[in-house]
């Protein structure tokens, strides 16, 4: 069975952990997971989650060719989450509703229904995800958003960036601290931090390469913002201290 996990943040954010990936997830994001799929979530602030779900695409009755429209494996990397805008997201949460209200049952009707809106779901999630070049300033900041999720190690200065992303500085500001509760340079250093934790447990790198790695220029700021995101130094983590008490 196919578990075709929604996820909707009123605000803040959450921390998913596919596998051995860390995604963080904020505000107009999706997922769609196989059984076999591994997650787990943290830092989950306001979390609404929505579970739907399906067999396998060729166990439909009425329905052929759904792997089409299910993200694919691209050279070893499987795209298991899709972002939306606003305007995409209220369209999900309607066909949801219309979905919730379908007899669960197996009659022929019943049956249909719920392919029907299934099928209506994947094709407005995947037209969504792949809408470039929005005009609205929802889609500019996803699109900034997804470019801190690649080059959160970089340096930032926030005034070009924003400009690149043809967003002012203000607006940045007010909408990313409303999706996820934080302002740009805190998100931007829970980043790091999640990525510096994953490091740590499964790395051999020393304190100092990971901060340095991870974007910070000194590892005694880095050890601080550690302790006061995580309640643990870098060295408690590297020995697997928190684990021990879990």
């Amino acid at each position: 069975m196919i578990s075709m996990k929604l996820l909707s943040l009123s605000m803040g954010l959450v921390f998913m952990y596919l596998m051995v990936n860390r995604i963080p997830f904020v505000g107009e994001r999706f997922a769609l997971f196989a059984t076999f799929d591994r997650h787990l979530y943290e830092h989950t602030d306001n979390l609404c989650l929505t579970n739907v779900l399906y067999r396998a695409p060729d166990a439909f009755q009425f329905l052929s060719g759904l792997n089409k429209l299910l993200p694919q494996e691209q050279d070893g990397h499987y795209p298991s989450h899709w972002r939306v805008n606003q305007n995409t997201l209220q369209q999900v949460r309607a066909i949801v509703s219309q979905m919730e209200e379908v007899k669960d049952s197996t009659d022929m009707m019943s049956l249909a229904n719920r392919e029907i809106l299934f099928m209506q779901l994947l094709v407005l999630l995947r037209k969504g995800s792949q809408e470039q070049g929005a005009e609205d300033n929802d889609a500019r900041l996803n699109q900034l958003m997804a470019w801190l999720e690649e080059h959160y190690a970089e340096e930032v200065c926030w005034e070009g960036l924003a400009d690149s992303f043809s967003l002012s500085l203000r607006t940045l500001h007010r909408q990313l601290k409303h999706c996820t509760g934080l302002t740009p340079q805190r998100y931007l250093n829970r980043l790091r931090l999640i990525k510096a934790r994953h490091l740590l447990r499964h790395s051999d790198e020393s304190v100092t390469d990971i901060a340095y790695r991870c974007g910070f220029g000194d590892s005694n700021h880095f050890s601080t913002l550690f302790r006061r995101e995580f309640n643990w130094s870098p060295r408690d983590i590297r020995q697997g201290r928190d684990t021990m008490l879990q």
